[in-house]
């Protein structure tokens, strides 16, 4: 799974991303489309790392805690409720991983 999400450096942009909502990318990482999944990493990994940055005590925990959101969005895309916004989901999930890294980091 790891190897299939890659993190991004720099930002680069694709026609992908000029047409495709949150919502449609969420359908298309449900039904298994990795492409979706990585228009979404692209779209929220630097978000959602500086939010992590925020709690975790160094850049290796933040960045790794980043890429363990994303693997449990492909996990979990298809129990999405489709009631929030992607954004929403997403950093909740970001938050609950905080919580386990604080958990798991010594102290």
């Amino acid at each position: 799974m790891q190897g299939m999400i890659a993190l991004h450096r720099g930002n680069t942009t694709n026609k992908m991303s000029q047409t495709l909502s949150d919502t449609d990318l969420m359908r298309q990482i449900a039904s298994g489309q990795q492409e979706g999944l990585q228009e979404l990493v692209r779209r929220y990994q630097q978000p959602v790392h500086r939010f992590l940055m925020r709690y975790l005590d160094s850049a290796d925990d933040a960045e790794q805690a980043t890429l363990n959101v994303f693997i449990r969005v492909w996990e979990y895309a298809p129990r999405f409720q489709y009631r929030a916004k992607v954004s929403t989901w997403l950093f909740r999930i970001a938050r609950s991983e905080e919580h386990t890294s604080e958990l798991q980091s010594p102290c």
